[in-house]
């Protein structure tokens, strides 16, 4: 379900609904999202550089050898470098993309005013669960449940969560080097760099 969001709208609308206060809560979750962006496109290009740079170097034939088979040489030791560095932008990149999920909800749950209601719910339990368990009951926010749904079912955004919370306790790459021996050779051989 592809759409776009009108952000300079949601603020209008907030406000002419809910009021200057109101929106002053919405515009920092506004705002937040935008930047979740900008960081997750700021990491992929980090990444993009950082490869860049380190092929130009070192993924010649005459260091390759080096990087694979020789420990401790000046090449192993940049390659490990270069895959920590690349770790640390990958790491960045997914928790600021998985972030964006509950930015929306927090930002669902304001700009609809649900934080103005009779009951309204503490700001911990502002989980996708419970809010979309609020929009369920009542009819006036079904389209918003409908694409948070779309969202939250999607299987990208299943297969996300689950490199996130395994991220936290066991990290995402395994540093590996991978050679083609040949242009024609589809197959590409895999090498385990020592010490990583």
């Amino acid at each position: 379900m592809a759409s776009s969001w009108d952000a300079e709208k949601t603020r209008k609308l907030v406000r002419t609904l809910y009021g200057p206060a109101q929106l002053e809560i919405v515009r920092d979750c506004i705002s937040s999202a935008i930047y979740r962006q900008r960081y997750t496109r700021f990491h992929f290009k980090g990444i993009k550089k950082i490869l860049g740079v380190y092929a130009s170097i070192h993924l010649k034939s005459e260091y390759i050898t080096n990087s694979i088979l020789i420990e401790n040489t000046k090449e192993q030791n940049d390659f490990e470098y270069c895959q920590k560095r690349i770790g640390a932008h990958i790491t960045a990149a997914v928790q600021s993309i998985y972030s964006l999920a509950d930015i929306l909800v927090h930002t669902a749950y304001y700009s609809l005013g649900c934080n103005l209601l009779r009951s309204p719910r503490r700001e911990n339990q502002y989980a996708l669960e419970v809010i979309q368990t609020l929009f369920s009951k009542n009819f006036k926010y079904s389209k918003i449940e409908i694409i948070l749904d779309s969202i939250f079912e999607n299987n990208e955004f299943k297969y996300l969560t689950a490199l996130v919370n395994h991220s936290r306790n066991h990290g995402l790459i395994k540093a590996t080097l991978c050679v083609w021996c040949n242009r024609q050779n589809t197959e590409p051989l895999y090498f385990k760099v020592s010490g990583i």
